[in-house]
């Protein structure tokens, strides 16, 4: 089952998905930046370059083909 992600470069999306990969899932992400991108390829899904706070056709596109869509983003300020 394809499975789409936000928060895929933070702490519970790298942790969640290769145990969704290992049940057999593919699993896409939103990436923001190229470095967040690599974080989501090192644990097996797929980047989707975008941003929650102005979605594209691009990420319209991915979570259509998906049939579950986990929201794992979130804001965080350590300042």
């Amino acid at each position: 089952m394809k499975i789409f992600l936000t928060g895929g470069s933070g702490f519970v999306g790298q942790s969640i998905t290769p145990i969704l990969i290992a049940n057999g899932h593919e699993v896409m992400a939103i990436a923001r930046s190229e470095k967040a991108a690599a974080k989501i390829r090192k644990v097996g899904a797929v980047p989707v370059m975008d941003d929650l706070i102005n979605l594209s056709a691009n990420t319209e596109q991915a979570m259509a083909e998906c049939r579950v869509i986990i929201p794992a983003a979130a804001h965080m300020d350590f300042t």
